[in-house]
């Protein structure tokens, strides 16, 4: 069965940094701390612009400087994080890290080797349900968000919202 979603990403993560000395990928948190990892992920697909003799174990805010001025210098990865959000934290911000590392799948994970991460369409894991929800919704022109419902003025509150008033 397939993985998806944050487990996609850390198995993304932990095949490129594989073959790295040092770098495991074991979470999506602590084991981003050195900026090995952003570096090894950076070099796995683009070793023209990272030069892994340049990663240091001891120096972990040179380390993710260096990874994240690559990647918005050379890869056009907004820098979503700080330094020393990174290193300075025993446990940095997981989410953080996931969101910034999903720019780095999406801009190089189709660039090199296969990712083994497919999308929902072709995902062993998508139940026929996903799927037929994912044909369902796209066939129909005439449906709108339910946003756009309430810009238009079409939408009214609900029972609940009328009940409270009272």
């Amino acid at each position: 069965m397939g993985k998806s979603g944050a487990a996609a990403l850390q198995e993304w993560c932990r095949v490129a940094c594989s073959g790295y000395p040092g770098v495991d990928i074991t979470n999506m948190s602590s084991a981003w701390r050195d900026g090995r990892a952003f570096c090894a992920v950076i070099h796995r697909y683009r070793p023209d612009i990272l030069h892994w003799g340049e990663v240091d174990t001891t120096h972990w805010e040179r380390n993710c400087h260096l990874a994240f001025t690559v990647a918005e210098e050379q890869l056009g990865i907004p820098r979503l994080l700080d330094v020393e959000d990174v290193v300075s934290h025993p446990s940095p911000d997981r989410l953080s890290i996931l969101t910034y590392i999903s720019q780095f799948y999406h801009k190089l994970a189709h660039s090199g080797p296969d990712s083994g991460i497919s999308s929902l369409s072709q995902s062993p894991a998508s139940s026929d349900s996903e799927a037929e929800s994912l044909r369902v919704s796209s066939s129909s022109a005439e449906r709108r968000g339910a946003i756009l419902s309430l810009m238009d003025g079409r939408r009214v509150r609900s029972v609940s919202c009328h009940a409270r008033r009272r």
